[in-house]
């Protein structure tokens, strides 16, 4: 299980962006709009297997998941912050191919917990035009729900397909 410990204080797409893009000029839907970006952002990530910013997150594997070598969940891994079973730590090797992080380890029988940083971005760094734009139209999807498959556009896809090792059609 993979979950987010620590987050960016940033988000992705600025909320005046698509305040912009759907013509809103009032502020009485503001924190609903950040979470409509917060939720596109979240499901841009997940198609594209990369953090788009920089966040710390918690992974758990059970233990007859536990192996010698483990494939982390996320691509463009910035930092390991600790590897431990039983609450005590493991020794550990990372190695990269392709920007997927694999950790090679003595199997355990117990759960492994491991803590790391995973981003594209950092904070301070501006987010690509095309993904920005990939975010507000999943968030005039959301907002507008007239379509069923919110990742539904070409632009959408080609997006995704660009940052991701797989495409989509």
């Amino acid at each position: 299980m993979n979950i987010i410990i620590e987050k960016s204080t940033k988000q992705a797409l600025e909320l005046q962006l698509l305040k912009n893009h759907l013509r809103i000029e009032h502020h009485h839907e503001d924190e609903y709009l950040a979470s409509i970006i917060d939720m596109s952002t979240e499901l841009l990530e997940k198609n594209i297997n990369q953090s788009i910013l920089k966040k710390k997150y918690q992974y758990t594997l059970s233990p007859h998941q536990s192996e010698t070598k483990i494939e982390m969940p996320f691509d463009n891994i910035c930092e390991i912050v600790s590897v431990q079973s039983d609450n005590k730590p493991i020794q550990y090797s990372a190695t990269q191919n392709n920007h997927k992080t694999y950790l090679i380890i003595n199997t355990t029988n117990h759960p492994i917990k491991i803590e790391y940083y995973a981003g594209i971005f950092e904070e301070n760094q501006s987010i690509p035009p095309d993904l920005k734009y990939a975010i507000i139209q999943i968030s005039k999807n959301i907002y507008d729900s007239c379509d069923e498959n919110i990742l539904g556009s070409q632009y959408i896809k080609n997006t995704i397909n660009s940052y991701r090792k797989l495409s989509i059609n």
